[in-house]
């Protein structure tokens, strides 16, 4: 969600949903399909996250700040959906 620059400065992220307990291997095909250069974090359900990028300090960075957001967003959420305001795009182009 739109909510901190934290959520909106850590990279393109794409969604993946996954049933299954374990990573089997058509997730696993999946997530390799996903990473392209449209996605930067793929958030993988019930299973969290995986971050690319061009080094290992991009991926690293990506990483953190998509955890840092999320910890901030679960604090938000305790002030229900209808109390919070979201990031417009534009502001989003400029960051």
């Amino acid at each position: 969600m739109q909510l901190t620059q934290d959520a909106v400065m850590g990279g393109v992220p794409c969604y993946l949903e996954c049933e299954a307990a374990y990573l089997n291997s058509d997730t696993k095909e999946a997530i390799i399909n996903s990473i392209s250069d449209d996605c930067d974090i793929i958030f993988v359900r019930n299973h969290g996250l995986y971050a690319c990028g061009p080094t290992l300090e991009t991926a690293w960075s990506f990483a953190e700040t998509a955890f840092i957001g999320c910890q901030q967003q679960m604090q938000m959420m305790k002030a229900g959906l209808d109390n919070l305001t979201y990031i417009s795009e534009e502001a989003i182009t400029l960051v």
